[in-house]
């Protein structure tokens, strides 16, 4: 302040409130450390640094590193793993909710007793693993790419409309047929199989069925079956598996 003039009041005084302004604000640090100036240079060069709870963060020995620290509800996460609170660790929560547990990696563990009984579910059906095998059976549904062999209805009674090679059996892929009485009219597989899509007068039916695998056993014939006097005519398309 050597500079001031001395002689003029309003220099002066100017001169003194400034200085004081600055002297005042050194002075002035605010009492909570998490936001302390930066111009504490002895705290600084003792290598001390607040964190934002107003606590000291700790130096990292013999480097200028800073340690930080993940902590949650008071339990510090160790780089690693371990203990059940690593950082690179993939865990999940249990059922209960209350606790970690560690998945070395991601999978399925929603059915672990199903699939533990050599149980695979694909589209609401089990798929049966075959025997003395880890090999998942092939499951066996119609491709509708596949050209099926058209077979003829022509009956007044009950009879046989295919009998298939020795060793296989027939899947129905779909069907029509009319009749002109009012008889039940059905497919069905054997002399003493269950009715299937029966009509209990005359009438006509047909069905789409590729994809629902109708099939009887293996050597077994597929019969029209009426239950009295009529005609049944039409047509059903089926694949020998």
């Amino acid at each position: 302040m050597s500079d001031v003039d001395w002689g003029n009041y309003s220099e002066a005084y100017k001169a003194i409130h400034d200085k004081l302004i600055e002297v005042l604000t050194k002075l002035d640090y605010p009492a909570d450390p998490a936001v302390q100036d930066v111009i504490d240079r002895a705290d600084r060069l003792l290598g001390r640094v607040y964190g934002s709870q107003g606590q000291q963060l700790k130096q990292r020995a013999s480097t200028h590193e800073l340690m930080v620290q993940l902590v949650h509800q008071g339990v510090e996460y160790q780089a690693g793993g371990g203990g059940g609170s690593g950082l690179v660790q993939c865990q999940i929560r249990n059922e209960g909710d209350d606790a970690w547990i560690n998945e070395p990696y991601a999978r399925d563990i929603s059915d672990r007793a199903t699939r533990a009984l050599g149980k695979v579910n694909v589209a609401g059906f089990d798929v049966p693993l075959p025997s003395g095998i880890n090999e998942i059976g092939r499951v066996q549904v119609s491709d509708v790419s596949k050209t099926a062999t058209v077979k003829k209805i022509d009956l007044t009674s009950t009879g046989i409309i295919h009998t298939p090679a020795s060793g296989k059996k027939i899947r129905v892929k779909a069907f029509t047929w009319s009749s002109n009485a009012d008889v039940v009219t059905a497919l069905r597989f054997g002399t003493a199989g269950d009715l299937l899509f029966p009509i209990q007068a005359k009438g006509v039916i047909g069905m789409n069925l590729v994809g629902c695998n109708i099939e009887g056993a293996v050597n077994e014939a597929l019969y029209g079956y009426l239950s009295g006097t009529g005609t049944m005519k039409g047509t059903v398309l089926i694949e020998e598996i």
